[in-house]
């Protein structure tokens, strides 16, 4: 019987030939795509009452967490976002987090059934590292990080469309050559890059475009306070058009860096539902639905100054 042990450099060899074979098979965006933002269904002011954006995020793929989420939303339908760390569901799994366990976390046929009761499941890197720290070491092996991600989804989570999917960063963390990497096979990125307090990037007309979307990520043990004082600022903020708001949290009831109480998600959404100026939506769907009127144009239409003569 064949040794199923393989040397370190035998295993790299075989992930290396797998990627090479993803990469032909992962489609990449085509220029029509980087435009479709112009397509989209525009919110002018006027058209309707709903002028707060509120998305609910989840890190991390916490299994009990994402189905009291889920039950919890479904009450009042809506739908909430779960990002997802692509290996998470190997036995041999481990992160550098040590917050993040393979006991605690859901797989993909959690994953698909959540998907098929109205959630969005989007990718959160491979097993949670430091991309940005990773590039600095080995640039190919931070790329190649990205595109195990978005493989696994593709294969494992059913209907998984990249050019139409949102990459999360772990950490919100990333640089412009990663993001522009990333670029390459999905519609846009959360990640801290370019804007103070905006996360969410697409690409337009071979531009950086940042969304108007406020995100708060609070690394406290208690972010509810957070959160809260968030909310209250963003809803006495007047707007002409539609304003955003992103809530990055992790689990609930204990699981995750700094969860929140199912229990105070309750209270929140009860609030929140019965304001008629207020949406709740995940953040492809506000993407996809307001378009332009979410992008921030001034960056998108930002062209290079021409360079002076040497004198």
């Amino acid at each position: 019987m064949a040794s199923n042990n393989y040397s370190a450099a035998q295993w790299l060899a075989i992930v290396g030939c797998i990627i090479l074979i993803g990469i032909k098979l992962l489609p990449e965006r085509t220029e029509l795509e980087t435009q479709d933002h112009d397509n989209s269904t525009l919110q002018l002011p006027g058209q309707s009452t709903k002028t707060h954006i509120i998305t609910f995020s989840f890190d991390d793929g916490y299994n009990a967490s994402a189905y009291k989420i889920a039950n919890l939303f479904e009450r009042f339908n809506i739908s909430a976002q779960f990002n997802i760390i692509a290996s998470a569901n190997f036995e041999r799994f481990h992160s550098p987090d040590e917050y993040i366990k393979h006991s605690l976390m859901g797989d993909y046929r959690d994953w698909n059934a959540l998907q098929a009761r109205g959630h969005r499941i989007m990718p959160h890197s491979w097993n949670h590292q430091d991309l940005v720290q990773q590039e600095k070491k080995s640039p190919s092996e931070a790329k190649q990080s990205i595109l195990k991600t978005l493989l696994k989804f593709n294969a494992d989570l059913k209907g998984f469309v990249a050019t139409k999917s949102l990459f999360v960063f772990p950490d919100s963390g990333c640089s412009q050559k990663l993001m522009r990497f990333a670029f390459k096979y999905v519609d846009a990125v959360q990640c801290s890059w370019g804007a103070q307090h905006h996360c969410i990037h697409t690409m337009y007309h071979d531009h950086v475009a940042s969304a108007i979307a406020q995100c708060v990520t609070p690394n406290v043990s208690d972010p509810e306070p957070v959160f809260r004082a968030a909310v209250s600022k963003f809803l006495t903020t007047p707007t002409n058009d539609v304003a955003w708001l992103l809530l990055s949290m992790r689990g609930v009831d204990g699981e995750g860096l700094g969860p929140v109480s199912l229990q105070f998600l309750r209270e929140l959404l009860t609030e929140l539902t019965a304001m008629p100026a207020v949406q709740i939506l995940p953040t492809m769907d506000v993407m996809h639905r307001y378009g332009l009127s979410v992008l921030q144009l001034k960056q998108i239409f930002q062209k290079k100054q021409p360079q002076k003569p040497a004198s």
